[in-house]
């Protein structure tokens, strides 16, 4: 295997203060990041450059280009136009990509010989492939290989394709109604187990305020369970919401208080919408129990590993006298309808 090896040459620390607005998560902290010159190693074939790592020890990268192994990291101006799909690491590190310093991040590093594997590809192909030529998905994708200014690859191990900024025109008619289109998520596993890429949209304007769940006042103090395969909201969703029939409990608050649920046959979804509908797996893992927020920053890139992690967060721990359920919290549910991940 050719194997290009970094090696710490010098090194200087920066601190960098990032502000995070993720849904209802707002965060403000520091990460002290060490960049590190490297020299060849003539053990290996490398190229010179720059990486970022948080932690200590070394890494070993290997490049490919789909299955085919590169003896050099693509540079940024190649002739091909190769963009970055996806990272993986052993012993437990993580590898994001910068676009701009066109280089890796490798973030948890705490070992020696780490190995992390980056792959390029034309970036439309693996899309276009998965979804077909003529699906939006792959539309999308051929588009952003011209224009980055309202795309970009979010450099996460599915690298999917996300609209970014503050205006992108992602504006898109469903169901008779104005949408947005989130992005291309990548590796997305539908009710038939294929793996493929689909478009993630959501609503532009609210169907309302409802309770997430709700519950009798002897379960939880009647504040619901955190599963979200047996809450309220989803179950309406996914069946009257979905199939547009009347009916259903919509809850407003604690101790199951009732309040009226929308005209279904009015916003629900119609026949056409349903028939471009995919029934897929979605992830439902939660953050680490081990989870320090003095020492982690919640960024967007640690939410998505959380969210496809085994973690499954349980809450009822120690005969709390606020949280008494006995429903089995999961970590992957297959269905229609979600709300946006935290990520």
């Amino acid at each position: 295997m050719k194997l290009s090896q970094y090696k710490e040459k010098k090194k200087h620390k920066k601190l960098i203060v990032i502000a995070l607005v993720i849904i209802a998560l707002i965060g403000g902290a520091i990460i002290d990041r060490t960049f590190a010159n490297f020299k060849v190693n003539k053990s290996f074939k490398v190229m010179e450059g720059n990486f970022i790592y948080e932690g200590s020890g070394d890494v070993i990268f290997a490049f490919y280009k789909g299955d085919e192994q590169l003896t050099l990291m693509p540079e940024k101006t190649n002739k091909e136009n190769l963009t970055f799909q996806k990272g993986e690491c052993d012993k437990g590190a993580l590898v994001e990509w910068d676009d701009d310093a066109w280089a890796p991040k490798v973030l948890n590093l705490h070992e020696t010989k780490t190995t992390c594997k980056l792959y390029f590809d034309i970036s439309y192909n693996a899309i276009c492939n998965s979804a077909g030529v003529d699906s939006g998905a792959c539309y999308l994708a051929k588009m952003v290989q011209e224009n980055r200014t309202y795309m970009a690859y979010d450099n996460t191990k599915d690298n999917n394709l996300r609209f970014i900024g503050g205006k992108p025109n992602n504006y898109v008619k469903f169901n008779n109604e104005t949408w947005r289109i989130i992005g291309v998520m990548n590796n997305v596993e539908d009710e038939n187990g294929n793996m493929g890429s689909h478009l993630k949209i959501i609503r532009d304007t609210s169907i309302g305020d409802y309770s997430w769940d709700s519950s009798i006042e002897s379960v939880n103090n009647g504040n619901g369970v955190n599963e979200w395969s047996d809450a309220d909201i989803q179950k309406v969703l996914n069946d009257n919401y979905y199939n547009k029939k009347a009916g259903g409990s919509c809850y407003g608050g604690i101790k199951e208080s009732y309040k009226s649920c929308p005209n279904w046959a009015s916003i629900g979804l119609n026949d056409e919408a349903r028939s471009m509908v995919s029934k897929v797996k979605w992830h439902t893992g939660t953050m680490s129990v081990n989870y320090d927020s003095n020492k982690k920053l919640a960024t967007p890139f640690y939410m998505y590993e959380m969210e496809r992690s085994e973690n499954k967060g349980k809450i009822c721990l120690n005969s709390r006298s606020d949280c008494n359920d006995e429903i089995e919290r999961t970590t992957v549910w297959p269905g229609y309808v979600g709300l946006m991940y935290p990520s």
